[in-house]
């Protein structure tokens, strides 16, 4: 009788339409989701261009900006929502309300007592869907209804004063690619100074890492050098146009033993002199002209 079932119920529908006895509203065929409302379809549409990884590039709360952060979201659907996982600690959960405008939940999973904490979100896209506006509504808060110490809530009245306003971009395949380059360049410095710390030296051979690391990719060239015996050199030059190149530095400090310490900088020029190298000067690491730092 389950076998059965279905082809009655789809019979029943088909005489319903050709009789016009059976009032429908507008279905479409989906091929992920079978039939559904023409709405939905729309809707799902409209999220499909929101899917995939987004990075995050800028942050501000209250008077402090951030635009370092290089966090990044991977947004994919699931009943209707956009959904993605920022930091492996929150959840960002949005619906579509207009075109380009959602509305949602930031859920915060580890706040106080590794307890979930839900926050007013409201986000626009921009540019074409490549970027992504969140406003968390941290002020819409009351601080009272958490169960909080009167120490947590004087410790978390300032945090609580202002919402958060954060930028993400879609990430492309070049931007997927500029970030592997940028984080390649961070996995091999930090390698660099493990190898210092247990050897008192660096190296120019990957292989002892372990990282499983190629010098070239469909989207950049990579070099290491040892300058001397106390800096190496790391460069990633795009192979493509329009790309951003990147140089890094990884020092030893002379009057702590076994220490070091590394920086990473960023240009929109696709490539640049191999000779540049960032400099330590009084234990403040810097870059070259036409370079800002990204990481160190």
């Amino acid at each position: 009788m389950k076998k059965i079932y279905p082809y009655v119920l789809g019979l029943g529908l088909g005489i319903g339409i050709l009789t016009n006895n059976l009032p429908l509203p507008n279905f479409i065929y989906n091929s992920n989701q079978g039939f559904v409302q023409a709405q939905e379809t729309t809707n799902l549409e409209t999220l499909e261009n929101f899917t995939g990884n987004w990075q995050v590039r800028k942050t501000v709360h209250g008077e402090i900006v951030d635009e370092s952060a290089r966090e990044t979201v991977y947004f994919t659907i699931i009943a209707q929502h956009l959904v993605g996982i920022l930091d492996d600690t929150t959840l960002i959960d949005l619906t579509l309300t207009e075109p380009e405008q959602f509305t949602g939940e930031f859920t915060v999973f580890n706040f106080q007592n590794n307890k979930p904490l839900e926050i007013k979100i409201d986000a626009q896209s921009s540019n074409n869907n490549q970027e992504l506006n969140l406003q968390i509504k941290l002020t819409d808060i009351d601080l009272s209804q958490l169960g909080l110490t009167e120490e947590e809530l004087t410790n978390l009245q300032e945090l609580f004063a202002h919402d958060i306003y954060m930028s993400l971009e879609k990430m492309t395949p070049e931007k997927l690619a500029e970030n592997d380059a940028r984080s390649s360049l961070g996995m091999i410095a930090r390698g660099e100074q493990v190898y210092y710390l247990e050897m008192n030296e660096f190296t120019d051979n990957l292989d002892l890492f372990a990282l499983g690391f190629t010098k070239e990719t469909d989207y950049y060239n990579f070099q290491i050098s040892l300058i001397n015996q106390d800096i190496v050199q790391l460069i990633a030059m795009p192979k493509i146009e329009g790309l951003k190149s990147y140089l890094a530095g990884i020092f030893a400090i002379p009057e702590d033993e076994f220490k070091s310490k590394y920086v990473i900088c960023e240009t929109e020029n696709s490539t640049f002199d191999s000779d540049l190298l960032p400099t330590l000067e009084n234990g403040e690491l810097s870059c070259p002209s036409g370079f800002n730092v990204v990481d160190y």
